[in-house]
């Protein structure tokens, strides 16, 4: 059977897994990542180039595993490779009308034009209404009033094919897919969660915060702001007048009660003065991505284990009573290894989270 080399591309570190798709369940044969150079200043053009060199990279240690070359590539974009929105359309008729999948794709049709310059990533249906009610398996039955959710996920052409150039540099590839990690991080909490729930997820990895609104099961709204683990790790090494990579080797021993008092001081003055920062860009996030919607009681966080708790901090002492019903305060989930090793007991715990989750 072919094998299928699955590419996590972040804008912190391009992770490879090679896998044997057998027929019960997934072989992981090898994985490797390789980290994207992280710069003091952004350079768009340059950052690029960095994550392309990384996935050939990548590739050539997946080739080098010696299991063999992989025939199929699937490559899982994080922001901001990707833009995405979620649409609700509907459909409301005095007579009976029957719904089907072309009358679907007409409405789609009708409200999403040619995107110049993108390529489309997803175009998915993820919940239908007939007269109000939920269903199932709508298609082929009599209704007079129809609405349906759908997400619709884009990615710039010139980077896709940077990309797609990089990977063919280094392997013949009969299929290059390329997928957003909201839609598979959705996806996946979907198997985590009890039906018919609502709920936050927070990807806070690389340079974007991404926040999705999941609503009855259904991916509602996905808004990003530019506050993701690297503005964190370039703001703290600024306070301690460091490099980027001591200034995280720092950060990673504070967690750990290993710093001495001057240092615990600067950082925690440090994280102090950003806490508002970021908190007042997950707050007009999380405006924009309830619209009508209530705030729900629990949010998913996906970060790295050093990170992550620091988040969930500002998170739970910050009051969110003006968007909630009831007294509850909002719980934080945070997504870890362990998670998954209770439902896949084959999947290995040292794989990074978001390789885990796709």
């Amino acid at each position: 059977m072919s094998l299928v080399a699955l590419l996590d591309i972040g804008s912190t570190r391009v992770s490879g897994v090679l896998i044997s798709p057998t027929d019960d369940f997934p072989q992981i044969l090898f994985t490797t990542d390789i980290p994207v150079i992280l710069r003091d200043k952004l350079d768009t053009a340059r950052f690029f180039r960095d994550v392309a060199e990384a996935a050939k990279e990548v590739l050539k240690n997946l080739i080098k595993s010696g299991h063999g070359a992989p025939k199929q590539t699937i490559c899982f974009l994080s922001a901001p490779f990707y833009a995405s929105r979620t649409n609700i359309f509907s459909q409301k008729e005095p007579e009976s009308f029957v719904c089907s999948q072309k009358l679907l794709d007409s409405l789609i049709k009708k409200k999403i034009k040619d995107f110049p310059g993108y390529e489309i990533l997803e175009s998915k249906v993820l919940s239908i209404s007939l007269n109000g009610y939920r269903v199932a398996s709508p298609f082929g039955q009599q209704t007079q009033e129809i609405e349906f959710s759908h997400y619709l996920s884009v990615a710039s052409a010139p980077v896709l094919a940077q990309l797609r150039q990089a990977i063919s540099g280094v392997i013949y590839s009969t299929s290059i897919q390329f997928h957003s990690s909201a839609f598979v991080f959705f996806q996946t909490l979907g198997c985590l969660t009890a039906a018919n729930k609502n709920y936050l997820a927070l990807d806070f990895t690389g340079e974007i915060s991404e926040l999705s609104l999941i609503w009855r099961d259904a991916l509602r709204e996905t808004v990003s702001f530019p506050l993701g683990e690297n503005w964190l790790i370039r703001e703290l090494a600024q306070a301690l007048k460091t490099t980027l990579e001591e200034g995280y080797s720092i950060l990673r021993a504070y967690q750990s009660a290993h710093t001495n008092e001057a240092v615990e001081k600067t950082l925690t003055e440090a994280l102090n003065k950003l806490r508002p920062v970021w908190l007042a860009a997950f707050r007009e996030a999380l405006n924009r991505a309830l619209a009508n919607s209530f705030l729900p009681k629990e949010l998913f966080l996906l970060g790295k284990a050093d990170l992550s708790p620091i988040i969930k901090q500002w998170l739970e002492t910050e009051s969110w009573q003006n968007l909630m019903l009831g007294d509850a305060n909002l719980a934080i989930k945070i997504i870890d290894p362990v998670i998954f090793a209770s439902l896949y007991n084959r999947i290995p715990q040292n794989l990074d989270l978001a390789t885990l989750v796709e």
